[in-house]
């Protein structure tokens, strides 16, 4: 050995045991079946990096040919540091690492690696990660990497986790690339106090962050639990196939920004505690169940949708819709109680809720001015709770909509029946409003309507045993029919009670059985003279034959404060005869018997005589 090659060696077994750094020797040939990271004779001075070892490989000035292989079999280390360089050959890094699953490395320091192909089935602890440069550090084998405080990966950088490895950083998280796990069994655990992603996540797998913020990009998750925040921002999409949880124990806040969007597509269930959208936010549930423990606060869109015709048990704890153009859209989906604030910002403010084959207890109080809740087509919503609307708004049936126990302000609008097969059913419930029929039909089991009932096209139907209903007004233009059903009894009071009536339409009593009455108490009362009856056609239909018109009364109380239409319905024809029916027929049999009697006689006096006059 030179001279100048000894001073070498002593310079840098100094600068070892000074500095602690030990480097890759470069000039090592690590092409083709590559390098052993634990030969000695691959490192400056013959020394494989010991416990507090800054450990360096720097292939960075690109003077190599050919990609550089160095693999680690197996073993435990402890590092300070470790920083990997290379540079691009053929559009790729040309330093390649692996490190097989019977290795364990643990660094006080940094992990840093540039320009590299990092391969992993070890167990690696690092203090801090940065990756950059074009970088791919690949997770296979059950392997697990964990950062205790910062990690960074720049652009052009990636993280692929597969079989059942796993990612966790402790600290302070920014990915500017797209993170990505291709099996159901790995999982990314973003624990620290901030992670920010630019250009999303996707994994199959489960994905932990305690604080994190999409800022773009598409995200795809299988599974996702927040445990304090996540914030999905302006043009960043969030889409979860399967189970998502930011539930309540942690309390967790979850805040779609403008533009930004969560879909929940798959076949688990959400938990929610808090949720805000923003103006233009949207977000959707189409999952199995969605829980929701503190509040969903929207300005935005939402939609609820149960797949498959699945089962829900959902509750919403508080649900508060406001701002200039909002709302929620709930489909299938069987809610045990949902309790909602519709409040609007703004003269031109819009706030709807809409259901469609949803069934659910519901309370809603509005503040807003045109805040309204709409049934949509072949849907069927159950309400058990309380309805308060103020302003503009109104509830708008073109489903199906079912009242039971519910006290329900629907706001000026009132409830509009707007579809030939709009179906209104209200038990034991009172409306504080109108109720108005543009089509469809509306049966009252016990109903009090502090309003009127308006039927302009479609059906007012009394058809249950024990009906009553009560109106302030009621309407029947000349289009609307009021069906009186089977089963019906006249009592006090009356099934169906009005303070003041205007009828042009059809009123039609049916019956298969009958319908019973007592001459004291009518069908159908109303309370204040005069009564506007006109044009009107009464028909008692049986088994759909129609009565001739003495088959009903309408009569006008004594003194002239009350005005009752009472409706005398009889049994079949083939059962039963009216009096008059049956006298008239008699005297007409009479009448041809006697005018035949007396033509004959006629016949036998005059028979064989003529006359002489």
């Amino acid at each position: 050995m030179n001279l100048k090659s000894v001073v070498l060696v002593v310079v840098l077994l100094i600068n070892v045991l000074v500095n602690g750094q030990v480097q890759f020797n470069t000039s090592s040939n690590c092409g083709g079946t590559g390098c052993d990271w634990s030969i000695g004779a691959n490192w400056v001075g013959g020394i494989v990096p010991g416990s507090g070892a800054d450990v360096v490989i720097d292939y960075s000035a690109g003077t190599v040919t050919a990609q550089q292989t160095i693999s680690l079999a197996k073993g435990a280390f402890t590092y300070k540091s470790l920083t990997i360089k290379g540079a691009q050959l053929n559009n790729a890094p040309n330093v390649v690492i692996n490190m097989n699953a019977m290795v364990t490395i643990t660094m006080s320091g940094e992990l840093e690696l540039s320009n590299t192909i990092f391969t992993t089935s070890a167990s690696i602890t690092v203090y801090s990660l940065t990756v950059s440069n074009s970088s791919v550090m690949t997770q296979n084998d059950a392997s697990d990497t964990t950062v205790t405080t910062a990690s960074y990966f720049d652009s052009t950088s990636k993280l692929e986790l597969n079989d059942k490895s796993g990612f966790t950083s402790n600290g302070v998280t920014s990915f500017k690339s797209k993170p990505k796990c291709y099996e159901n069994t790995c999982s990314f655990n973003f624990l620290g106090p901030f992670s920010m992603f630019y250009m999303g996540v996707n994994s199959q797998g489960l994905v932990t962050m305690q604080q994190g913020t999409l800022a773009g990009g598409s995200s795809t998750i299988q599974t996702l639990t927040v445990m304090s925040a996540l914030e999905v921002q302006s043009g960043a999409k969030l889409i979860v196939l399967g189970s998502f949880h930011a539930g309540n124990s942690q309390k967790s806040t979850v805040t779609i920004d403008n533009g930004g969007s969560i879909e929940v597509s798959g076949q688990g269930s959400v938990t929610l505690y808090a949720l805000n959208v923003a103006v233009n936010g949207t977000a959707i549930f189409a999952s199995t169940q969605l829980n929701v423990a503190g509040y969903i606060s929207s300005q935005g869109f939402i939609t609820i949708n149960t797949p498959n015709g699945a089962i829900q048990n959902s509750t919403i704890s508080e649900l508060v819709l406001q701002g200039l153009q909002t709302s929620i859209e709930i489909n299938n989906s069987n809610f045990g109680e949902i309790h909602c604030i519709m409040n609007n910002d703004g003269n031109q403010s819009l706030v709807q809720m809409q259901f469609v084959g949803a069934s659910s207890a519901i309370n809603i109080t509005s503040a807003g001015s045109a805040a309204s809740f709409t049934v949509i087509d072949e849907s069927s919503l159950t309400v058990t709770g309380d309805v308060k609307l103020i302003g503009s708004g109104g509830i708008f049936v073109m489903g199906k909509l079912n009242l039971e126990g519910a006290y329900v302000v629907p706001g000026a609008s009132g409830i509009a029946l707007q579809d030939p097969n709009a179906e209104l059913y209200v038990n034991n419930a009172q409306i504080v409003g109108d109720i108005v029929l543009g089509g469809g039909s509306f049966t009252p089991i016990q109903a009090q309507i502090f309003g009127n009932v308006i039927v302009n096209n479609g059906y007012l139907t009394l058809n249950y045993p024990g009906s009553n209903l009560a109106v302030e007004g009621f309407q029947l233009s000349t289009n609307g029919t009021l069906y009186i059903f089977d089963s019906q009894v006249s009592s006090n009071p009356a099934p169906f009670v009005a303070n003041t009536t205007f009828i042009t339409g059809t009123i039609i009593v049916q019956f298969q059985n009958s319908i019973e009455f007592n001459g004291q108490y009518p069908l159908i009362q109303v309370n204040t003279p005069p009564m506007n009856l006109s044009a009107s056609t009464l028909s008692p239909i049986y088994n759909n034959v129609l009565y001739e018109s003495q088959d009903y009364d309408i009569t006008y109380s004594p003194t002239n404060q009350a005005i009752q239409m009472d409706f005398f319905t009889e049994e079949s024809p083939s059962k039963k005869m009216a009096g008059w029916k049956i006298f008239l027929i008699i005297l007409s049999i009479f009448a041809v018997l006697g005018g035949g009697a007396y033509a004959f006689y006629k016949y036998r006096r005059n028979q064989g005589y003529i006359s002489l006059n």
